[in-house]
């Protein structure tokens, strides 16, 4: 373990099961990317100022995608006499506080005198045996749950290998989104029978398998973990396999949502018609349809949103263009990242806002409208990047 992760669990009785499984790559290859205002209107709307916005965003990412980080460590570990609530891990009888985001520290703490009645009373019900924990922040998010929570399946699958028991693997949601087991089932059956569902993940437990919602010390911060690393380069190694042909070029439409959509998306494919460009949409689709499209890709256009999580499933050398607002700029370092992992040709467009919402609550912001005259210059940069040469790609 690395020295701050070593200090973010100094005095717990927590141990770090060692796997004889490892990613290929050490580091993110970050390396700076074009980032291109097409905005043609005035975004100075108290609170928000979308001038300065851009000024100080634009500084971030520079500093950030300058040069290749570490891979964000993320050990599989393990606690006996262990107690689960609200994603907290409790080992003999103490919170560890790394087990969840820092913002709910004090709100776990605050439960212990809950579980201590429930334990008395007899309401705590205590399951025997190994149980896995692999929730992230935001797990029920498609995003989220591919890059961040699916990953770390591929730590227990080799623990399991290795003959590590493994008896439960729980999914806290009564009832899961259609991609959580669908994933499950297409990457790691073998895991399948033993991932339960569960209304409310409050346990106490003879021995927890568990990972740290932990963010480190780092200056710079990525959601790449070294799971994440293992995933990305499988499913870099299967779509490198596949037939060859990928030609097509697929905007990943928000037409179906009400939130960050692009209102003028016809004028976009009337733009692109020179490269072909098709609108699709992702939703209602199986995780394996959608790996299937998105192996079809030489070029992915895409508002920022879950749907371009699906480049994970891309041939080496896709291009991918992503298109923000400013109120969405840092945000796109998920989308980034998957691309410099990848060594795709990426860039970020960022564009004009339609709406009033300018605080973003909930990850709710503006739809995105780009200006006429912005088309032609958006589209040279489609073409740069289906010309740039292929990178070091995973």
């Amino acid at each position: 373990m690395s020295d701050d992760l070593t200090g973010a669990l100094r005095g717990a009785a927590v141990e770090e099961i060692r796997l004889a499984l490892a990613p290929a790559a050490h580091e993110l290859a970050r390396a700076p990317f074009p980032l291109v205002d097409l905005r043609r209107r005035a975004e100075e709307h108290p609170p928000f100022s979308g001038s300065a916005a851009f000024a100080a965003d634009s500084r971030f990412m520079a500093l950030q995608y300058a040069a290749p980080i570490p891979l964000k460590p993320d050990p599989l570990l393990r606690a006996r006499n262990a107690t689960l609530h609200g994603g907290g891990i409790w080992a003999e009888g103490a919170f560890v506080p790394a087990s969840v985001h820092r913002k709910l520290v004090d709100t776990m703490r605050a439960a212990e005198p809950q579980l201590a009645d429930l334990r008395k009373r007899g309401k705590l019900p205590r399951l025997e045996g190994a149980t896995a924990l692999i929730h992230t922040p935001g797990f029920r998010n498609y995003f989220h749950w591919m890059t961040e929570s699916l990953p770390r399946l591929a730590a227990l699958a080799e623990y399991r290998r290795q003959g590590g028991r493994l008896d439960r693997i729980l999914i806290a949601q009564a009832e899961p989104k259609g991609f959580v087991m669908q994933s499950i089932a297409l990457f790691f059956p073998e895991l399948l029978p033993v991932a339960q569902a569960v209304d409310k993940a409050r346990f106490d437990l003879e021995e927890a398998l568990f990972f740290l919602d932990w963010r480190g010390v780092a200056p710079v911060f990525t959601r790449i973990k070294t799971t994440t690393a293992m995933l990305l380069e499988r499913l870099a190694a299967q779509a490198a396999q596949s037939p060859p042909g990928a030609s097509r070029a697929l905007l990943i439409s928000r037409a179906d949502v009400d939130n960050r959509c692009l209102v003028n998306e016809d004028a976009l494919i009337e733009a692109f018609a020179p490269l072909g460009l098709e609108s699709v949409r992702l939703t209602g689709m199986s995780v394996e349809a959608q790996m299937r499209l998105l192996s079809e890709a030489r070029l992915v256009v895409g508002v920022h949103g879950a749907g371009l999580t699906n480049t994970i499933f891309c041939r080496p050398g896709t291009a991918m263009l992503e298109i923000t607002s400013t109120q969405y700029i840092r945000r796109s370092r998920s989308y980034a990242d998957i691309a410099a992992f990848r060594g795709f040709p990426y860039a970020l467009a960022v564009v004009d806002q339609v709406g009033e919402n300018w605080v973003v609550t909930q990850n709710r912001g503006n739809d995105l409208e780009i200006a006429p005259d912005a088309l032609p210059e958006l589209r040279r940069l489609a073409e740069s990047l289906l010309a740039a040469p292929l990178a070091g790609a995973a």
